[in-house]
């Protein structure tokens, strides 16, 4: 539950609770269970603070700061999160549906289990974050850094990931069927067991990316670099391969 005094001074405003944090850096703000559906605290001061369970639906927080803030079983879909920092923020199985993440920093965050269908997060930074079992369907992910990002199985179906970074992320039984992959960076990405049914990866980059055993039926692969890519064991009925660079790539044993 939250703080009542703590609630109080954020119920007077922005400025009240800016100054209020800036006089006590001691305390941990504990705004736990509180319902802020719908507010407006664009820019607000929320590094560290228990949000664990709060209702953010459609609460604009663009700009604002939840640098380490605790968001786990927190719903804030609909929600305005564009260019808010979320580095090293714990979000464990939160809600951000439809949620406007466009330009935010959420490097080296807890994702695991969240629920970003439809989410916009593009151009957002992601690098080393942890999104596993998160699921990103048909989330705007283009433009965005997924570097050395846990992806393991998380639902990438229909997203659209043009253009990302992906280079070192691990895709381990993810799903990106239909996912739109044109001209996104995935070096040494690990899309082993993943499925890639139907998905487009023209002109993609994937030197020394892993996907064995993976389902590449029907993929799109024409003109991507497949440089020293493992694809044993890869399905790759129907898939498209025109064009595509496959110096010293591992095919043995595919179906």
């Amino acid at each position: 539950m939250a703080n009542s005094e703590h609630l109080a001074v954020l119920y007077r405003g922005i400025p009240a609770w800016q100054k209020w944090r800036m006089a006590h850096p001691e305390i941990t703000p504990d705004l736990s269970e509180t319902d802020l559906g719908g507010y407006r605290l664009p820019g607000i001061d929320l590094a560290g603070v228990d949000l664990r369970r709060v209702n953010l639906s459609r609460t604009d927080l663009e700009g604002a700061n939840l640098d380490r803030a605790s968001l786990s079983g927190a719903i804030a879909s609909c929600s305005l999160l564009r260019q808010a920092c979320f580095t090293q923020s714990q979000a464990i199985g939160t809600q951000f549906k439809q949620a406007d993440l466009s330009r935010a920093d959420l490097s080296g965050a807890n994702f695991t289990g969240a629920d970003l269908t439809e989410a916009n997060l593009e151009g957002a930074n992601l690098r080393g974050a942890s999104l596993s079992g998160a699921n990103l369907m048909r989330a705007n992910l283009k433009d965005a850094d997924l570097s050395d990002t846990n992806l393991r199985r998380s639902n990438l179906s229909y997203a659209n990931c043009r253009e990302a970074n992906l280079s070192g992320a691990v895709l381990i039984d993810a799903i990106l069927h239909h996912a739109e992959l044109i001209n996104a960076h995935l070096h040494r990405v690990d899309l082993s067991q993943a499925n890639l049914s139907e998905a487009h990866l023209g002109g993609a980059y994937l030197w020394g990316a892993n996907l064995r055993d993976a389902d590449l039926y029907h993929t799109d692969l024409r003109w991507a670099n497949l440089s020293r890519a493992n694809f044993i064991g890869a399905r790759l009925n129907d898939a498209y391969l025109r064009g595509a660079i496959l110096n010293s790539t591992q095919f043995e044993g595919n179906g």
